[in-house]
């Protein structure tokens, strides 16, 4: 049973297939694009998202809003607004008001997001050919990793000057960085399939399958503020689950 992983980031979001709970590949939306924008749009009582939304963008900012994820869970004191559209608030959550039209909350925003993204991943999954010969390039181009590979994760693992630091650090070893801000929704996708294939195990802190282990952690640190203006940290980043 394959398995899906979506990461949803600032500006962009994907999606991952994983077939054999050992290799996951970035699944293309419909548009041929790996990256899908988390930039939402309103126009003529439609809500775009993905590659139409960031066109509309660009011809009328105040009828999309960016930086989604930025919002989600937030109240508008909260939030730091570089947003042409119009930001309100109802019942505790961020309303987006577009240009006086439509008003939508930022959680039935990041839906339609995820909406598109399942359609991506529901679309690949119902083609096992396709799948096949996607799978079959991905291995083609990356044969079983040895622990002598280092996978960089994040956005900031291009910068070439990290990318020489953790060189220096493991010499000899292959490190693996292209497109690193894709590894989040293929590491999840290889999760998912672990659990799918394993699913008594879902409850476990460790997964374990052809030497791959995974380990849900905490992304962020979780912290309170205290008097005086200074942070304690209540749970430290990438502490494991459940606590």
């Amino acid at each position: 049973m394959a398995g899906i992983g979506i990461s949803f980031g600032n500006t962009s979001a994907f999606v991952s297939i994983c077939k054999d709970s050992s290799r996951a590949e970035i699944i293309a939306n419909s548009a041929g694009e790996r990256p899908t924008s988390t930039t939402v749009g309103h126009q003529e009582g439609e809500i775009l998202t993905g590659t139409p939304a960031l066109q509309l963008q660009i011809r009328q900012p105040a009828n999309t809003v960016h930086n989604l994820k930025s919002l989600l869970g937030k109240q508008l004191a909260d939030s730091e607004n570089s947003q042409v559209c119009r930001l309100e608030e109802h019942n505790g959550e961020i309303i987006v008001n577009f240009n006086n039209v439509s008003r939508k909350g930022v959680s039935a925003l990041a839906k339609s997001v995820f909406d598109n993204l399942k359609e991506t991943a529901d679309s690949v999954e119902g083609d096992l050919t396709k799948l096949t010969e996607v799978l079959r390039s991905f291995i083609a181009k990356h044969p079983d990793r040895e622990i002598t590979q280092v996978v960089l994760s994040g956005g900031c693992c291009k910068v070439s000057k990290l990318q020489s630091h953790v060189s220096n650090i493991f010499p000899g070893a292959k490190i693996l960085s292209t497109a690193p801000d894709e590894v989040v929704s293929m590491g999840a996708a290889q999760h998912a399939a672990l659990i799918a294939q394993y699913p008594d195990m879902k409850r476990k802190t460790e997964l374990e399958s052809n030497g791959t282990v995974a380990i849900p952690v905490t992304p962020r640190a979780i912290s309170v503020h205290v008097e005086g203006g200074g942070v304690t940290v209540l749970v430290p980043k990438h502490t494991p689950l459940p606590f």
